[in-house]
């Protein structure tokens, strides 16, 4: 009678090539299975970053379209000569800031001395915009809270967009929008692109959010905070990884990148 052994486990050279070969081709059927998965990976990574550089765009075209109309409402030409004072001008844009989603207008001469359509006077010689903006620039602000109330006595964040004003080529002052917060949401309207992500951000320089999209109530954003965008990603991103972040973005705020989380592989896309 033959041992038990004997009888399960065949011994002879071509069964042992066989064991060895398939356990061969498992092993590289796991790695090209392995493979494909991180390709499609990379590849759903670079379509995150594709779909956010292309809203950013459009965002981007939305602000210059609006520097431009500035531009436009801002130039002299040298041959006019109706004396037109900025307190007349302001009086024809009054109207016109409603309609175009602003606060007010101002205007400001070389000294930094600025009128508002709500009949204010403030001296903005120091602020950042006005600076850019007098030096030929046109500029969008961070947001800052704003140095007038409103209605109700209460100081609002604000944005401003401001050009040069031009009489022919010389500089004889700036043309500025302040624009409320919740009226730059605008920016991010009927975006037309199709996106796969819990939702869109537009970020000031100093990663305060100026407007956000519908977030996917799903996502673990958290809605209606306010401030700085690691407010909304609290849920998502430990301090250290916040950290992480604040520091990608002043390496690279003149181009786009990812940042990809150890947890539930959250995966974040930045674009300027």
């Amino acid at each position: 009678m033959k041992k038990l052994d004997n009888v399960l486990l065949p011994t002879n050279k071509k069964f042992c090539l066989l064991v060895i070969a398939l356990v061969f081709i498992a092993c590289v059927s796991c790695f090209a299975v392995h493979r494909v998965y991180e390709v499609l990976l990379e590849y759903d990574d670079e379509q995150n970053l594709s779909e956010t550089a292309m809203a950013a765009s459009i965002v981007n075209e939305r602000v210059n379209s609006r520097l431009i109309q500035l531009r436009a409402l801002a130039f002299t030409p040298t041959s006019d000569k109706s004396g037109v004072t900025n307190y007349e001008r302001l009086q024809r844009l009054r109207e016109r800031a409603a309609e175009m989603g602003y606060l007010r207008f101002s205007i400001t001469n070389t000294d930094g001395l600025s009128v508002t359509t709500d009949g204010k006077t403030l001296n903005v010689g120091d602020e950042p915009h006005f600076r850019r903006a007098s030096s030929s620039f046109s500029t969008t602000s961070s947001i800052f809270q704003d140095r007038l109330t409103d209605g109700r006595g209460v100081k609002t964040d604000i944005i401003v967009m401001e050009v040069p004003m031009y009489k022919g080529a010389n500089i004889i002052g700036t043309l500025a929008a302040a624009m409320k917060i919740n009226e730059a949401v605008r920016l991010l309207d009927d975006i037309d692109i199709k996106y796969s992500g819990a939702g869109l951000f537009l970020i000031d320089s100093h990663s305060r959010v100026i407007a956000c999209s519908d977030v996917d109530p799903e996502s673990g954003i958290k809605a209606n905070c306010s401030g700085l965008v690691y407010n909304y990603l609290s849920n998502l991103l430990s301090r250290k990884e916040q950290a992480a972040i604040a520091v990608r973005l002043h390496e690279k705020k003149d181009s786009a990148f990812l940042y990809k989380s150890r947890r539930d592989r959250l995966c974040l896309s930045f674009a300027p």
